[in-house]
């Protein structure tokens, strides 16, 4: 993983290969451990997992409301999806608190 002068985070090839079915199943639920324990030197499983987990835990808040449980169910598929196909999404406002785990 490096950083780009935008700030962007990129992968290698083999990180996002290696890690991807991984990291996308951590999108669903509690599962977001999974990539940590699994593997844990993988970055890209690595940082979906941060994300996952801080869906996770909005998931519960916001489940609390109709909507709000729809919209974190909406954006975890998104998310799953597109780590599936090798992509990271950085999720807006998600990705900020993610950062801030140091896992």
């Amino acid at each position: 993983m490096t950083e780009e002068s935008s700030g962007a985070l990129t992968f290698t090839p083999e990180e996002i290969e290696d890690g991807k079915v991984l990291a996308g199943l951590g999108y669903l639920g509690i599962l977001f451990i999974l990539p940590l324990l699994i593997k844990p030197d993988n970055r890209f499983c690595k940082e979906n997992a941060k994300q996952a987990l801080v869906l996770f835990l909005a998931g519960l808040v916001l489940s609390l409301t109709m909507f709000g449980g729809i919209f974190v169910l909406v954006v975890q598929l998104i998310a799953m999806v597109r780590t599936l196909q090798g992509e990271f999404w950085e999720i807006p406002v998600v990705y900020d608190l993610a950062s801030r785990f140091s896992l």
